[in-house]
């Protein structure tokens, strides 16, 4: 009996050290209504759905991820080995326009998903690290909440990119569902990136869903345009 109150009031405590943690504003002030304290919680699980190789995906997670890293701190992603060959790794000239610089990203392979779980797990306990992605693997309840705890225990911030068809997860603080939408002109490539983004699940907070792109010249997000008042891409 003892044993279990000591171990409910350890969790107490990590929670609200996560708790004490700033939001982050996304700088969509229509998103950042919805969310609880307007902005983005770290020190927990975010999921993001979409399909495999879509660069739609992969575009808002890096952009997310920017967010929540708040400019301090690494970001370790991990990806099981058949994600690297089948979606190549994170483009290091790239990432510096989704807010994060390449010298503060450490990449990750494991084996299987078991693997890639523990490895958040474990990296998430870890207070000198920002932001744990991890990509391609839908946990089941129980291992949603390890995550979740991890990620309260060392105050630091979970992402996973999970694949389409899986059930919103209750146990993470926002679920995603992101796919790519008409970008702001017919040039190639776009200016500004842009996705259907969907919230799915919210905790404390409200769905929605919005057009938005993402300003690399500030580095949040914003609203897109009316699709009546730009062109539409045209796809093949």
């Amino acid at each position: 009996m003892q044993a279990d109150l000591r171990s409910k009031i350890r969790r107490l405590e990590r929670g609200g050290r996560a708790a004490e943690l700033s939001p982050v504003p996304s700088g969509c002030p229509a998103l950042d209504a919805v969310l609880p304290r307007q902005g983005l919680a770290r020190g927990g699980l975010h999921v993001v759905q979409g399909r495999p190789g879509d660069g739609a995906v992969y575009g808002f997670t890096l952009a997310l991820t920017g967010r929540l890293r708040a400019n301090d701190g690494i970001v370790v992603w991990i990806q099981c080995g058949r994600d690297c060959q089948e979606n190549g790794i994170p483009y290091g000239p790239g990432l510096r326009a989704l807010g994060i610089d390449s010298r503060h990203l450490l990449l990750v392979k494991a084996r299987r998903a078991v693997d890639l779980l523990w490895s958040m797990e474990e990296a998430l306990r870890c207070p000198d690290l920002a932001v744990i992605v991890g990509e391609g693997v839908a946990p089941n309840i129980t291992a949603a909440r390890r995550l979740q705890l991890a990620a309260e225990t060392g105050s630091t911030t979970a992402v996973l990119v999970t694949p389409p068809g899986t059930a919103p997860n209750t146990t993470a603080l926002t679920h995603w569902r992101i796919a790519a939408a008409p970008a702001e002109t017919t040039a190639l490539p776009p200016r500004h990136p842009a996705w259907t983004v969907e919230l799915v699940r919210c905790r404390g907070g409200k769905p929605g869903q919005w057009r938005m792109e993402w300003r690399h010249e500030t580095f949040h997000l914003d609203l897109a345009a009316p699709l009546v008042d730009r062109p539409v891409v045209a796809t093949v």
